[in-house]
């Protein structure tokens, strides 16, 4: 297994910040697994700890709301989506 949990085959043009892309293999299925999908960044992934990190919403809203991962995990279900993406930048051409 590679960094950010993807495998050893995807392309990596950038470490950091961090853009891969997905083997042509990986490409021959409706659905891309996750630890093949592309990556694309502008600036750094942030490394957290997952027990003290926190969501804040606040700015323009009527009640600010703070919610750690763990409240975030039980609050929302986890949801399976199908959807297309594709990256559309061409710095490469």
């Amino acid at each position: 297994m590679g960094i950010w949990g993807k495998l050893n085959d995807v392309l990596v043009h950038q470490t950091e910040p961090y853009n891969a892309e997905s083997p042509p293999g990986a490409l021959a299925s409706q659905i891309t697994p996750l630890d093949s999908f592309y990556s694309r960044n502008h600036a750094p992934i942030p490394r957290i700890a997952p027990e003290g990190w926190r969501l804040r919403v606040d700015g323009l809203v009527d009640r600010p709301l703070e919610l750690s991962m763990d409240e975030l995990r039980r609050r929302f279900p986890e949801r399976s989506v199908v959807a297309t993406l594709q990256c559309a930048g061409n710095r490469r051409a």
